[in-house]
C-alpha cells in the first residue's frame, strides 16, 4: 500500500462462520515533503566580515527539526559566517519522522582587503611644521582618506602636504577603499610630535633685541 494522501483506513476479521470482529480504525497522515531554504543578506564579504544566514524549513512534521551544517557548524537554524577564503556551507535537514532528507547549499565569496601605507618626511619638529604624507601602498587606484589627527582630512591625493600649528601628539592614518569591492582598510602610525620650541626662540630673540 503506498497512499498518496491521509486517509482513513478500517480493519477487520470475517471468520469461516461469517462471523466479524471488532473493527480497527488506522488513521494515516502523510506529511509534505521537506523543504529548506537558505536567506542571506549577501554572498560576497571582505576579510573580517560576517553574513548572517537564515534556514527556513517547510514540511515534514513541522517539529523536531536537525540542521546538520557542514564545516563543524552548530545544530542551528541562523548561522553568522566568518570565511576567510570562499567557502561552501552545505546544510541537510531532516525531522522526528521518516520524511527524505533535503539539503541546500551556498558560496560565500571572500574579497580580499587593500594594504594601505605611506611615508612622512617628518615627525617631530617645532610648530608650524609642514610634512609631505605619501602614499606607498602596493595596492593602486583605490580611493583613499588622510585623516592628520588634529580635525582636517583629505581625500584621494596619493602625495598630500599638511602643515601642524598646534603643539600637541597626532596620529595620523590613510584608508584604502575599493570601489568596487567596496572593501576598505586602515594604517595608523602614532605620535607625530610637534612642539613651541620654534616660538620660543623667536620671542627668545626679539626679547634680546627689542624694536
Amino acid at each position: 500500500m503506498y497512499p498518496q494522501d491521509s486517509a482513513s483506513f478500517q480493519y477487520f476479521v470475517i471468520d469461516s462462520n461469517i462471523c466479524s470482529s471488532d473493527t480497527l480504525i488506522v488513521e494515516l497522515k502523510l506529511y509534505d515533503q521537506l523543504n529548506v531554504s537558505l536567506s542571506l543578506y549577501e554572498d560576497t564579504i571582505c576579510i573580517g566580515d560576517s553574513v548572517v544566514v537564515n534556514a527556513f524549513i517547510s514540511g515534514g512534521s513541522g517539529q523536531g527539526y536537525n540542521f546538520n551544517w557542514s564545516n563543524g557548524l552548530s545544530n542551528n537554524a541562523q548561522q553568522t559566517l566568518v570565511p576567510v577564503q570562499p567557502t561552501n556551507y552545505t546544510l541537510v535537514v531532516n525531522d522526528n519522522c521518516t520524511t527524505p532528507n533535503d539539503s541546500v547549499s551556498v558560496n560565500i565569496f571572500v574579497n580580499p582587503l587593500p594594504d594601505p601605507d605611506f611615508d612622512y618626511s617628518i615627525n617631530t619638529g617645532c610648530y608650524p611644521l609642514e610634512v609631505l604624507f605619501s602614499e606607498v601602498s602596493s595596492d593602486s587606484g583605490f580611493s583613499n582618506i588622510w585623516n592628520f589627527g588634529d580635525g582636517f582630512s583629505s581625500f584621494n591625493l596619493d602625495t598630500v602636504t599638511h602643515v601642524y600649528n598646534t603643539v600637541g601628539l597626532y596620529d595620523v592614518s590613510l584608508s584604502l577603499i575599493n570601489s568596487i569591492t567596496n572593501c576598505q582598510n586602515i594604517v595608523n602610525y602614532q605620535s607625530f610630535t610637534f612642539n613651541k620650541f620654534k616660538e620660543f626662540f623667536s620671542n627668545f630673540f626679539k626679547f634680546l633685541s627689542p624694536e
